[in-house]
């Protein structure tokens, strides 16, 4: 009766389709691939290392993380556009005993059972560039880890034990680089190797609302370079060690004949011409040939008329703190000659207000 009752569940588990579980394909595995009544179509096939087989008519199949029965499947259905009513059948005539390296200094190992994720990387070259904190392990389509390699040497810990036909994964070490200054969260940014300037000013927040847009100091190996965050300066790839400075906006006090007199952010330009502006501009009867600015103690006049012949003397570079003094003047309406000044300027570099 007991042998009888097998046998029944033996014929109910064919007659369900089910089988036990098959190893999973991995690159390297050699394959016997039948496409019955077409022996055209038969071949001896093996795992290449992007997990694909290629194969007359059907082309390239992904066979990586499948089982034999699987792969027959996908067979099946790339031929049917060619064959009536294809039947297959694979068998894996052999494993590749190896293991995998993605990243660093890639290639493969000979598997040799027993071997530790640790052990398995003891001869490997895996190069500066790999962050060994964060190494993992393809299997079967599953993702085992993150390992950190120093710290499970430290513990004498050999790590995961590997099985023939794992991905070592070698990940590339984040590009480090410190940001300062005007942004909301100073401090170091991580950026995957090939992100750019602006992905490290990002990841600490972006500017703060007080942020120069312009001058700001990329300090690199050693020299220096004046950038802008709007544009395609930041574009450029980060590199390990940069270091970002992004300033303050400078705040000037324009008092006397202008337009709206009080406290200006000059975000984009520091100068003369800029604060007038960004205070409205002078009155009907202001005398722009005698601005004052006091900086640091000292009162200077400047004649912003005389840009018109561009003497660029007469637009100083403004610093944080700097207090401009407009006068009133002779009852002469320089209002139309300003417009045109900041119209020219408008064309130049650094003039955008």
């Amino acid at each position: 009766m007991r042998y009888a009752t097998i046998a029944a569940l033996a014929s109910f588990a064919v007659a369900a389709g089910w089988s036990p579980a098959q190893a999973a394909l991995h690159p390297g595995d050699q394959l016997a691939i039948t496409v019955y009544n077409h022996p055209e179509l038969q071949s001896n096939a093996t795992v290449d290392g992007s997990g694909r087989v290629s194969l007359p008519l059907a082309g390239q199949i992904q066979a990586k993380g499948l089982d034999t029965q699987q792969l027959e499947r996908r067979i099946v259905a790339a031929l049917q556009p060619y064959v009536i009513k294809p039947a297959v059948d694979v068998r894996l005539i052999s494993q590749n005993p190896a293991i995998f390296l993605a990243g660093g200094p890639g290639g493969s190992l000979l598997y040799h059972p027993g071997d530790t994720l640790v052990g398995a990387l003891g001869a490997v070259k895996v190069g500066e560039g790999v962050d060994t904190a964060r190494v993992r392990i393809d299997r079967d389509g599953a993702e085992l880890g993150p390992f950190d390699l120093a710290a499970l040497t430290a513990k004498g810990n050999g790590g995961p034990v590997l099985q023939p036909g794992d991905t070592i994964q070698l990940p590339s070490k984040p590009v480090a680089v410190s940001v300062g200054g005007a942004v909301l969260h100073p401090g170091f940014a991580y950026v995957n190797p090939g992100g750019t300037l602006r992905e490290a000013i990002d990841q600490v927040g972006g500017p703060a609302p007080n942020a120069a847009l312009t001058q700001v100091v990329l300090d690199r190996g050693g020299s220096r370079q004046a950038l802008a965050l709007s544009g395609s300066d930041l574009s450029q790839p980060a590199q390990n060690g940069d270091r970002i400075t992004v300033p303050d906006a400078a705040q000037v006090e324009v008092v006397g004949m202008v337009t709206k007199p009080g406290v200006v952010m000059l975000r984009n330009d520091f100068t003369l011409l800029s604060a007038l502006y960004q205070a409205g501009g002078p009155g009907q009867y202001a005398d722009i040939r005698a601005v004052q600015v006091l900086h640091a103690g000292q009162k200077k006049t400047y004649d912003v008329t005389a840009l018109t012949h561009g003497d660029t003397s007469q637009d100083p570079a403004l610093t944080d703190g700097d207090v401009v003094f407009v006068p009133e003047g002779h009852k002469i309406d320089w209002r139309n000659l300003f417009s045109s000044i900041v119209t020219l300027r408008w064309f130049f570099p650094g003039g955008r207000f």
